[in-house]
């Protein structure tokens, strides 16, 4: 490229990403500059979502319609066709919480070819001018993001072509976002080796980003990735197989390409024998997995990195309702073919009917030779065969779960129900059925490594951790009596075991949970008091940066041991009660629960989607939404005419002040005929 073009280029470069930028931030500027397309700019994208479905495009398409139609948007306009489509389908938009996350492919599909065109030019005169060629790979994100989400920055990096992907690899890295060009040697995530150099259109030197570049190749050359066996202790983590056999065929190849270019796992949320549920919320960070195509290809071994699921943009595979996880690669398949292992139909195995299986450690020797020593070269070993620690005052490994949870949502979407299963997951590590669960929950809390709890506007600090109560059985004069709360004494249990595992090897460290069910009813300022900063998983005994408390009149030395987790449960439509405090918010994992239709028959869910649906309208909050669990009643679903009298109505008339009128209104368009009668003062239910 001639030194004009290139400079021509980093003008459209920097001016490409200060106006996206802008976009990206402003919404009144994203409507002018929807208004300022062109048909002849809309047209090929109108052409691209002619056959494609889904909430999104839908609404995509809503708004190319108009604009195509003549029509010029308003901010108002905008803000209703999004409510229109988003209403209802809330958990669609998730990963859209930016309107140019939504409207970006209407500016960067077709209008930033000049500027992709340029930078791939700019990417082949790098590795020209390097002699890098045949050496090295590269990737370039533009402004449509890595996720196919929109974003205001655009990158591309040049790594050694021995790697499977620059996220392992050492980099030749340029950044462009908000007019300026950043550039350095480069480690995921977030690590500058070398630079990074900061320019602006202007005074960019393309020169001497080549001379730095060259300063650094051999570097890049010479990272390779290692391929001796690579042995990875579990400590605590759960193993999985992860199958993408639903994209194996040539149909969804571009699609497969995508999910390994994104370092994402993907599951559709009907998936069956609870794997959606454990994709969803028992994946946790650092978990690792196997990702194969089915019994076709052995991928990838990987780590979990994202601690939340999102939808698959309908861009991608143009249907809704698929789930991805983003994780880091650990190591590629050094063997891809399995057909060795055809023969083996274990869950666990390629060919085993299923997409997301744990492999048990009985399971794991298996696992290892004929999977993941032959296929991957590496070895993963179990917490019972790791070797004994040098560092005598380590803490016990423990399973990868945060240490304080809450499970937030609106009424009756199932959150005190968890807490059973992840109490028993949490302590035990078995993910069985909720029936296995309870069992074993009856049986933990027996033995005091379970307490359940519920919060109410009169819980104190007294009967959380200690204080001191009239003693009733003296009669005859006034006295009073130590009394330890139940935090206090599930912490003393934990403490006492979590010392004895230290100093006594033989001593497995037992895990104990506390359940706070309604946590948000109480004062919980006033409750958990010097508790706050303690909760801490980095304040905890054995931490880095441990701390125990003065109680008053009591320990002088208290702290809370790293083997105790804190379940709490929070209704989010109960305005009344005092919302969680923010000192403790941070403290805690946040997992939002909120209604499955599919949990409930096809009769009750169309009316409970109809109501939710309306109540949104009205709210604009999913906080209020009614869960699937007044649909719920054992085995056998309750009649819907008495759930919805008896149940979901006197909810309806406690969120609308009582207004009758509003309650009827719901109803309008469904399957159901409510009125109140004035007369009789109840309410008339037909179906």
């Amino acid at each position: 490229m001639r030194e004009d073009e290139i400079k021509k280029g980093i003008q459209l470069v920097c001016d490409t990403s200060k106006e996206i930028s802008k976009l990206y931030e402003d919404k009144n500027a994203l409507v002018e500059k929807l208004n300022s397309l062109s048909n002849e700019d809309l047209a090929p994208l109108n052409y691209e979502y002619r056959s494609k479905s889904g909430p999104v495009t839908d609404l995509r398409k809503d708004v190319l319609k108009y604009l195509l139609d003549g029509n010029k948007l308003d901010e108002r306009t905008f803000d209703e066709f999004i409510l229109k489509r988003r209403t209802g389908q809330e958990d669609k938009f998730i990963a859209f919480q930016k309107p140019f996350s939504i409207f970006h492919p209407f500016v960067t599909s077709y209008g930033h070819k000049p500027f992709r065109g340029f930078v791939e030019q700019f990417i082949d005169e790098i590795i020209e001018r390097l002699q890098l060629k045949g050496k090295v790979k590269h990737k370039f994100v533009d402004f449509q993001g890595a996720r196919y989400l929109g974003t205001d920055r655009s990158w591309l990096a040049i790594y050694n072509s021995k790697h499977k992907s620059q996220t392992t690899a050492l980099q030749l890295f340029v950044d462009f976002q908000n007019g300026k060009i950043k550039y350095g040697v480069y480690r995921y995530p977030e690590v500058y080796v070398k630079g990074p150099e900061e320019k602006n259109s202007s005074n960019f030197d393309f020169e001497a980003l080549i001379s730095l570049f060259e300063e650094n190749k051999e570097s890049i050359l010479k990272d390779e990735p290692q391929e001796d066996i690579l042995t990875i202790p579990l400590a605590g983590s759960k193993l999985y197989k992860m199958s993408h056999g639903e994209f194996k065929t040539n149909k969804y190849a571009n699609v497969l390409d995508i999910f390994k270019q994104k370092h994402w796992i993907v599951l559709h949320e009907s998936t069956a024998k609870g794997q959606a549920e454990k994709f969803k919320n028992k994946l946790h960070v650092g978990d690792y997995l196997y990702i194969t195509v089915g019994g076709d290809e052995l991928f990838e071994v990987a780590k979990v990195s994202s601690g939340s699921w999102e939808y698959v943009p309908e861009d991608i595979i143009n249907e809704s309702g698929w789930l991805y996880r983003e994780v880091e690669y650990i190591r590629s398949a050094t063997k891809p073919d399995p057909s060795d292992l055809k023969n083996y139909k274990e869950y666990i195995y390629p060919s085993g009917n299923s997409t997301l299986t744990e492999i048990s450690p009985q399971k794991l020797d298996d696992a290892n030779n004929r999977i993941f020593k032959p296929h991957f070269s590496v070895e993963f070993v179990s917490d019972e065969t790791e070797p004994t620690r040098e560092n005598e005052n380590e803490v016990n490994v423990l399973d990868k779960f945060p240490c304080n949870i809450i499970l937030y949502g609106p009424p009756g979407t199932g959150k005190t129900y968890y807490t059973i299963d992840l109490a028993v997951e949490i302590i035990t590590g078995n993910n069985v059925s909720h029936e296995e669960n309870k069992e074993v929950f009856d049986a933990l809390r027996k033995d005091g490594q379970i307490e359940f709890i519920t919060f109410h506007q009169n819980y104190s600090y007294e009967d959380f951790m200690i204080g001191i109560r009239p003693d009733l059985n003296e009669a005859s004069t006034l006295k009073f009596q130590r009394k330890e709360g139940i935090f206090y004494r599930i912490c003393k249990r934990a403490e006492h075991n979590y010392l004895q595992s230290q100093n006594q090897k033989e001593i497995t460290l037992k895990r104990y949970v506390l359940i706070i069910d309604e946590i948000n009813r109480a004062n919980i300022s006033k409750v958990f008091g010097e508790l706050i900063t303690l909760l801490e998983e980095d304040k905890r005994l054995g931490a880095k940066n441990e701390l125990r408390l003065s109680i008053p009149g009591e320990d002088t030395d208290f702290g809370i041991p790293p083997n105790i987790y804190v379940i709490g449960t929070m209704n989010t439509a109960d305005k009344s009660i005092a919302m969680i405090d923010i000192a403790l918010r941070r403290r805690f994992e946040f997992q939002g629960y909120f209604p499955d239709y599919s949990k409930v028959d096809r009769f009750s869910g169309d009316i409970l989607r109809h109501i939710n649906n309306e109540i949104y309208k009205r709210k604009k909050s999913a906080d209020y939404l009614i869960g699937h669990g007044y649909f719920m009643n054992g085995d056998e679903p309750p009649e819907t005419s008495k759930v919805l009298e008896n149940k979901v109505i006197p909810l309806l008339m406690e969120y609308f002040s009582g207004k009758t009128e509003v309650v009827e209104e719901i109803f309008n368009g469904s399957k159901w005929s409510v009125k109140y009668d004035t007369e009789k003062y109840c309410w008339e239910i037909k179906q």
